[in-house]
């Protein structure tokens, strides 16, 4: 039985893994927004591949590729802010041409709705590494139709594992879609909305 089982779990793990963007997009429940984010991809950003997930796409990034460790969370927070702007990187700015491109509408929102998101919504499995976690450094994005209704929504989640005696900072990209758009509707308040707004995309 357990012979079985090993069989089981390495025939799904390598088909998963051997999945062509093309194959993604079919399974995907948005296929125009999964064949975008399934190749060229920006620098040291990674798609999680090994886990069929048809509701979101996961993208995994070491930031530390870039700013490298620090001594602390908040060093590490104040490094990435001065580093980059997440509101306007290449991911938010794929992410919004092709909600643009369908004819619907991208608002983006404070920090503070990022994290209200982020609780609500799945942990991925980098996110459960140990270490402190940080759902407050970065906007979220929120795709709605024509008639107000979300569509999907991109947010960003932290962790930072100590590596010895040094903090490193791993970041999840995280665009949600499918199901996770009524839960959304019906877990955010209006207040909430109203208060985090920042711009229409």
């Amino acid at each position: 039985m357990k012979n079985i089982l090993l069989i089981l779990t390495l025939f799904v793990f390598t088909a998963c893994s051997t999945q062509t963007p093309q194959m993604r997009a079919e399974q995907s429940q948005d296929k125009a927004m999964t064949a975008a984010f399934s190749k060229n991809l920006p620098k040291h950003e990674v798609q999680n591949q090994y886990i069929a997930k048809p509701d979101q796409i996961i993208l995994n990034h070491y930031i530390d590729k870039e700013i490298g460790t620090g001594l602390s969370v908040d060093e590490q927070i104040n490094k990435y802010l001065s580093y980059t702007d997440s509101s306007r990187d290449q991911i938010a700015k794929r992410y919004i041409r092709v909600a643009k491109k369908r004819g619907n509408t991208v608002k983006m929102y404070n920090s503070r709705v990022n994290e209200f998101l982020s609780r609500k919504t799945p942990m991925t499995a980098k996110l459960t590494y140990r270490g402190a976690k940080r759902y407050n450094v970065d906007n979220a994005f929120i795709e709605f139709d024509k008639s107000g209704r979300i569509v999907s929504m991109l947010l960003r989640k932290h962790v930072y594992p100590y590596v010895g005696q040094m903090v490193s900072n791993y970041r999840v990209s995280h665009i949600l879609f499918g199901k996770w758009g009524r839960f959304v509707e019906m877990k955010l308040g209006n207040n909430l909305l109203q208060d985090g707004y920042i711009a229409t995309m």
